[in-house]
């Protein structure tokens, strides 16, 4: 084992990555409801019967929709909206996964692997949108941020200890049939996964990757259950709904069009930073980003990297098996948004999807370079790991510095705002003023007019005729903020 990278090197490069995450979880709460202001009302007065309809015919996602009913009567019970506070309650488990995890797994004392841990954090935020998944409660949070942290768990224990143990793979079936629960594309993850487990026990020739004593796939039997019922309850439910067609009818519930087209999308986002702009600049910039990102772990995974059990030859397959399902899971879900709605949908399944690809690059690299130990190398190999995630992290944010700037200069006037807006909604009267803003630059949030006054009904524009409804009232005028506050508030 060559001389780790300078403790110095690697604290610093994670002290930094600490920084970058923790001004984004400083935007939390600059977090904004859409859908809830329908869903919310729609669950306290329907109770259980509404919970049960949605996870029947909208959302096949038990778990996620049962922390929106807890959340919808939390904040029937506390008259406030109580954003910041479940959004943090949502980060919490990607935090964990990311930070609290790989320090049971790794040596105590080690802190080579605080760089790749938080280097993979920092790159789930930066370079592509991530308002929807990580700052708003309902159409994110619940589902994606769960299940994404579910997956980065797997992913880490994988990678580590091979689910060796039997107690591994319990908290490894738990963990994905939570995410299955969370989010349809979980069970897209797990069903792909239990194919590959399925092929390898049929690869009985190659002991390596077939042995019974490596390869107990039967910790899936739970969430493979669960991912079937999910998807079932997708099928006969909100599957096929021609009313979701938004995009190309041509290319909607047309099985072979909708891979064609998923296969050059795909291609874009493996390779680019944003995924949806197939420009140079932003594939150049991906390739960038993902090749330091993959060169980091793998110098680490072969230098530094101390885990607390040594991996047995037959267990080290595993993290290939992980990487694979990712990217065809990233695939599958673009398939299936061109077959339902005919274009690719939404945000944040976008975000999810390259948290994804950064996980596949991840086992990946682990793979390799755990393979390539015991191979000569070349001296300084284990700096190479910190300054490679630093400039790929760096390269990243680039299109994102700006817009976190932005975000925190308008920060007292959304403050201002959504506390007034929340205020006036509850005021006495009929009618209320609404102060729109535009949607943050890195937490987003609905378009909503400008100006004028909209009457209740379903005919107003967006989430216009749910806000009415909300606070019960029969009309409600929009109007910009003072123009001070709309200055910093305002795009750049």
């Amino acid at each position: 084992m060559r001389p780790p990278a300078p403790k110095f090197l690697q604290v610093a490069t994670a002290a930094f990555f600490a920084i970058v995450i923790a001004a984004y979880a400083g935007l939390i709460p600059l977090g904004q409801w859409q859908d809830e202001w329908d869903t919310i009302p729609a669950l306290v007065r329907g109770g259980w019967a509404t919970y049960a309809h949605r996870v029947l015919t909208w959302s096949p996602r038990p778990f996620s929709e049962l922390i929106l009913f807890g959340y919808a009567h939390w904040v029937d019970a506390a008259g406030e909206p109580l954003i910041a506070p479940v959004l943090m309650l949502l980060w919490l488990p990607l935090a964990i996964s990311l930070i609290w995890v790989p320090s049971l797994l790794f040596e105590r004392g080690d802190v080579a692997w605080w760089p790749p841990a938080l280097s993979l954090f920092c790159l789930f935020l930066l370079g592509h949108p991530s308002g929807e998944m990580f700052y708003w409660p309902q159409g994110g949070g619940m589902a994606y941020l769960i299940s994404l942290a579910c997956i980065a768990t797997v992913t880490w224990l994988a990678c580590a200890t091979g689910l060796a143990s039997r107690r591994e793979r319990v908290v490894a079936s738990v963990l994905l049939a939570i995410a299955v629960l969370c989010a349809e594309v979980s069970a897209f993850f797990v069903l792909i996964l239990a194919g590959f487990g399925a092929m390898s026990v049929a690869a009985r020739r190659f002991t390596s990757i077939a042995s019974a004593h490596a390869m107990r796939w039967v910790w899936l039997t739970p969430p493979l259950a669960a991912a079937c019922v999910v998807l079932a309850l997708g099928v006969f439910g909100r599957l096929g709904n021609p009313v979701e067609i938004f995009g190309d009818r041509a290319v909607a519930h047309h099985p072979v069009s909708a891979m064609l087209n998923s296969a050059r999308v795909f291609a874009v986002e493996l390779v680019s930073l944003d995924g949806s702009a197939p420009n140079f600049g932003d594939i150049a910039s991906g390739l960038a980003v993902k090749g330091l990102f993959f060169l980091g772990i793998w110098s680490w995974a072969r230098s530094s990297a101390a885990p607390r059990r040594p991996l047995t030859d037959t267990a080290r397959p595993l993290p290939l098996f992980i990487g694979a399902a990712a990217l065809a899971t990233a695939f599958t879900i673009i398939a299936a948004a061109y077959y339902q709605f005919g274009v690719v949908c939404c945000e944040r399944h976008g975000t999810f999807r390259q948290a994804l690809v950064c996980l596949a690059l991840f086992s990946f690299a682990w793979w390799l370079g755990r393979r390539m130990q015991g191979r000569s190398a070349a001296r300084g190999l284990p700096a190479l790991s910190p300054l490679c995630l630093l400039l790929a992290v760096v390269i990243a944010g680039i299109p994102s510095w700006g817009a976190l700037l932005a975000d925190y200069k308008s920060y007292p006037a959304r403050i201002s705002a959504a506390h007034a807006n929340w205020i006036a909604g509850n005021a006495a009267g009929d009618t209320f003023t609404y102060v729109a803003l535009p949607p943050g630059e890195i937490v987003g949030g609905p378009y909503l007019p400008a100006e004028g006054t909209f009457a209740a009904g379903p005919s107003g524009p967006g989430n216009v005729p749910h806000i009415i409804a909300f606070f019960r009232k029969k009309a409600v005028t929009f109007t910009a903020p003072p123009a001070g506050a709309a200055a910093r508030a305002s795009p750049r």
